[in-house]
């Protein structure tokens, strides 16, 4: 629970909304519920210049490599675009006291009637480089309107009830809440039609609906070795194009959404692969062999750094506790040494 929220069972905060309670002094117990009284409506925020939201375009970057092409979404996340809202018009604070703990029932206090209307859109994201997902991105600020009254069968010595405060504890504990956590998201599954596979590549609102435009899923290849790669490619009604060289440290990007064949010089022949749309290979040294891998998620390279640094640290460890012993060793030998009786003095026979 958001601590801005938690505040609202505090008798002590709570009474500067209420300052009836003071009345009650320390004793005081305060019992406060949150209830959704209605519906949660979505409802549409068109863009403020009336304008259709632009379709997903495809331009090649810039870049000498050839078969360098990247896939990029032409529209961007502004005022302008397409937004929804969550429109939540019957929620109640209901707050009920014990003036003293002992008491064996909760009193009704006081009701608040709050309106929330918060603002949002989704946005395309990467969760891992092979996966995509749309995610509600939140406003930020909701429209929140506060009243409040006593409860019928409360009796209050002060009738002061001051809903800006209760509505700025609110606000804080709803900012919270939305902006405190994870997004809310739900995974867009790649588009698989045999050998051809569709990937989504942006997402967007158009009343009354979410949806996602997808384009080919493509075929991504990385040079994790210290030396270029030379490789040629194949389509399935194309001849061998290339030979292609991919620096270290570097990335091509097929925007295609069937097979690529691929291959590279291995001594007097050649290493072949079949390489599946929506796959990312990686060249690599690993296992005595310099050649393609599934690619690593950046987790996973970050998890094997830290696992050789860590095995690094340890060996130094154990190095240098072992030479800490062979200094203790020899000090040992040389005390000892020291401790010897000196040899007797003789005379030399006459």
């Amino acid at each position: 629970l958001p601590i801005s929220l938690a505040q609202l069972s505090d008798p002590k905060v709570l009474a500067e909304a209420i300052p009836d309670l003071k009345r009650y002094g320390d004793n005081l117990q305060v019992y406060s519920e949150l209830v959704l009284a209605g519906p949660i409506n979505i409802i549409d925020i068109p863009p403020a210049d009336g304008g259709a939201k632009p379709a997903a375009e495809s331009k090649p970057a810039a870049s000498a490599e050839r078969g360098k092409t990247i896939v990029r979404p032409a529209s961007a996340v502004t005022e302008n675009q397409h937004r929804f809202a969550f429109d939540v018009p019957q929620l109640k604070i209901v707050v009920a006291i014990k003036p003293e703990p002992a008491a064996s029932i909760w009193t009704p206090c006081a009701e608040f009637d709050i309106s929330l209307r918060q603002g949002a859109h989704p946005e395309l994201v990467n969760p891992t480089s092979l996966t995509r997902a749309a995610a509600v991105v939140w406003d930020d600020k909701a429209q929140i309107d506060v009243k409040g009254r006593f409860a019928q069968s409360y009796q209050a010595n002060d009738a002061t009830l001051d809903v800006d405060k209760l509505k700025s504890l609110f606000d804080a504990g709803w900012e919270e809440y939305i902006h405190g956590g994870p997004s809310a998201q739900f995974e867009l599954p790649d588009l698989d039609l045999g050998f051809t596979k569709l990937r989504a590549m942006d997402a967007g609102w158009i009343a009354p609906k979410l949806y996602a435009d997808f384009g080919p899923a493509g075929v991504k290849l990385t040079n994790s070795g210290d030396k270029p790669l030379i490789y040629e490619t194949k389509g399935p009604y194309s001849n061998w194009g290339g030979p292609y060289t991919l620096k270290p440290g570097a990335t091509h990007e097929y925007p295609i959404a069937y097979p690529m064949l691929f291959r590279h010089p291995a001594g007097n022949t050649y290493r072949m692969f079949t390489l599946p749309s929506g796959s990312h290979s990686e060249y690599r040294f690993a296992g005595g062999v310099s050649t393609l891998y599934q690619a690593r998620e950046p987790a996973e390279i970050e998890a094997e750094r830290a696992k050789v640094e860590a095995a690094a640290k340890e060996a130094e460890r154990v190095k240098t506790e072992a030479a800490e012993k062979e200094k203790e060793k020899l000090k040992e030998k040389e005390k000892a040494v020291e401790e010897l009786p000196a040899p007797a003095k003789t005379e030399p026979p006459k």
